[in-house]
C-alpha cells in the first residue's frame, strides 16, 4: 500500500521519539502536538533505538479527512487490559481485568494496535485468544460477530508531572496557553487547504458530545486525570473563543474594535446608518456559519 511519512523517514516499531525540532517529547501528545500543525514542513525526529540516538527527517501529510498532519503512527501500549465493559461480550468471554494478552490465532501480540489487527483479521473464524492471569496462562474463546475488541481498554504507563512553584506554574501556564493559541492560528490556515469541512470542523451538537466524552474518559481513569483532563479542555476552548471572538467580524468583539479605532483615526463618530449596515452583514456571517456547522454535527451523527 501507500507509504507513510513514517515508513519513508526510516521509523520502525518500537522506536522512542524523544525530541521533535530540539523540543523533548515526554507523552505521545506531545508528539501530536509539535506536528499536528505542520504538513509539507522538514521536521527532525531524534530518536531511541535500542540504545543509539538517531536523527531522521520527516515531512508530515495533510489528512485532509481529520483536517490535521500525520506521519503515521501509533502510540504503543502494552496488552495489558485495565478494565473490561460490563455485560458485554469481553466480559462474558471471560476477559477481567489485570489480563495480559499473549496472542490472537496463535499469533504473538506485542502492543494494543497488533491486537486489534489480528482480531479484525479473523473476523471470518473464531478467534482464539491466549491470556496470562496472575502467572497462569488460559485460553479464551470469543465469537468474531459479537466481540468488540473496543470493550476492553487497555492499561496506559503513568507517571507524575514535574512539581513546579507558583512562578513556575505561572510561566507553565502562560507557555501553554501561547501554544494553543498558535495552534488556533495554524489550524485556521489549515482549513483552506482542501481540508474536508465536515469533519475537521465541530459546531455546538459535535463539541457538547465530545466534550462529554473527554470528561467520561478522563474521570473514568480517576478523579485526578478527570480535573486535569476537564480544565485542560476549557482553557484550550477558552483560548480558542478568545482569538475567534478578537478577529474583526461585525457583531464580535473584534468587529467593535475595529469600529473604535476607525472613528479613532477619523477623529469622528461613524455614520449610525454604516454601522447598522456593518452590524447587519455580522449577524448574517455569524448566523450561516452557526448552521452550517450545526449542519455539518448532524450529518457526522447520521453518518455514523
Amino acid at each position: 500500500g501507500e507509504l507513510w511519512p513514517a515508513d519513508k523517514a526510516g521509523l520502525e516499531s518500537g522506536d522512542y521519539i524523544i525530541a521533535v525540532d530540539d523540543v523533548p517529547v515526554y507523552r505521545f501528545s506531545d508528539l501530536r502536538r509539535l506536528i499536528v500543525f505542520r504538513p509539507g514542513e522538514s521536521i527532525n525526529l531524534k530518536i531511541n533505538r535500542n540504545g543509539r540516538i538517531l536523527t531522521l527527517t520527516i515531512e508530515p501529510e495533510l489528512d485532509k479527512e481529520s483536517g490535521t498532519a500525520v506521519i503515521g503512527v501509533l502510540n504503543w501500549i502494552d496488552p495489558v487490559i485495565s478494565r473490561v465493559q460490563p455485560s458485554s461480550p469481553a466480559n462474558d468471554a471471560g476477559f477481567r481485568d489485570g489480563d495480559i494478552i499473549l496472542s490472537v490465532n496463535g499469533i504473538g501480540i506485542a502492543n494494543t494496535v497488533a491486537f486489534y489487527n489480528t482480531v479484525e483479521k479473523y473476523r471470518d473464524e473464531s478467534l482464539n485468544i491466549k491470556i496470562k492471569r496472575n502467572g497462569k496462562t488460559l485460553n479464551l474463546q470469543a465469537d468474531p460477530d459479537t466481540f468488540i475488541p473496543t470493550d476492553i481498554s487497555f492499561r496506559i504507563q503513568e507517571g507524575r508531572s514535574v512539581h513546579l512553584n507558583l512562578l513556575q506554574s505561572v510561566f507553565r501556564g502562560l507557555s501553554e496557553t501561547w501554544n494553543d493559541l498558535y495552534s488556533t492560528v495554524r489550524g485556521l490556515r489549515m482549513l483552506f487547504m482542501g481540508v474536508e469541512l465536515q469533519n475537521a470542523v465541530s459546531g455546538p451538537v459535535r463539541l457538547i458530545s465530545d466534550t462529554g466524552a473527554i470528561v467520561a474518559e478522563g474521570f473514568s481513569q480517576g478523579v485526578g486525570p478527570g480535573l486535569l483532563w476537564s480544565f485542560d479542555l476549557m482553557s484550550l476552548i477558552s483560548v480558542s473563543l478568545a482569538f475567534i471572538n478578537l478577529l474583526p467580524i461585525p457583531v464580535l468583539d473584534g468587529g467593535q474594535i475595529l469600529l473604535f479605532l476607525s472613528e479613532i483615526i477619523r477623529r469622528k463618530k461613524l455614520n449610525p446608518k454604516s454601522v447598522y449596515r456593518y452590524q447587519f452583514i455580522g449577524t448574517i456571517i455569524v448566523l450561516l456559519i452557526a448552521v452550517a456547522a450545526t449542519t455539518g454535527d448532524l450529518i457526522h451523527f447520521n453518518s455514523r
